[in-house]
């Protein structure tokens, strides 16, 4: 698919609005702003009137030098992300795959982490069902976590684990399986960026 240059400007301000409407925030909303702007000084320099994904991935490897040491998989994740979204709503005009309804309520100083998370997860090609009852543990997870006054995940300890399987004591047993088998998942990833 190939969007038009133009249209970048209306793109931008659609996904901003979503944004706003869904209480993201105002940080994210200003990374978000940040690479629109970026992004369509990019496509202009390089005399690019149509673009399609894969000039939003040259823009971020040029522009951020992905690849390098300093840039983590979770910033490229997310700044891939950014540019996906803009396809989202050029061809269905709102967001398809729905990320953060129903989970981003409540978050805040790790809604970044929560957003990796789910960045990893989405990339598996899981079914749309495992996909959200995963992001709704790690959700619950980590909005227990800044419950707790933990705002970076190198704040959490193993008794902030301990606590969280805890408080999950009368779920049936298949159910807290379940949040083990997530958890697990969520502290290998988090652990390995």
């Amino acid at each position: 698919m190939r969007i038009n240059t133009s249209k970048l400007s209306d793109l931008s301000l659609s996904v901003l609005q979503y944004l706003v409407e869904n209480k993201y925030s105002e940080q994210t909303q200003e990374q978000y702003r940040c690479t629109y702007n970026q992004f369509k000084a990019y496509l202009v320099k390089n005399n690019i009137n149509l673009f399609r994904m894969q000039d939003g991935k040259t823009f971020i490897q040029r522009h951020y030098g992905i690849g390098k040491p300093n840039i983590s998989r979770v910033h490229y994740a997310n700044l891939l992300r950014r540019v996906s979204i803009l396809f989202e709503f050029y061809e269905h005009n709102k967001v398809v795959t729905k990320r953060f309804v129903n989970y981003q309520k409540g978050l805040t100083s790790l809604q970044v982490a929560y957003e990796f998370f789910y960045d990893v997860q989405n990339q598996r090609n899981l079914r749309i069902k495992t996909l959200e009852s995963k992001c709704a543990i790690i959700k619950k997870y980590l909005f227990f976590l800044e419950q707790r006054g933990i705002k970076t995940i190198s704040e959490m300890t193993v008794k902030d684990v301990y606590a969280f399987i805890s408080s999950k004591a009368d779920c049936a047993v298949s159910t807290k399986e379940y949040i083990l088998y997530t958890l697990r998942d969520a502290l290998k990833i988090f652990a390995e960026h």
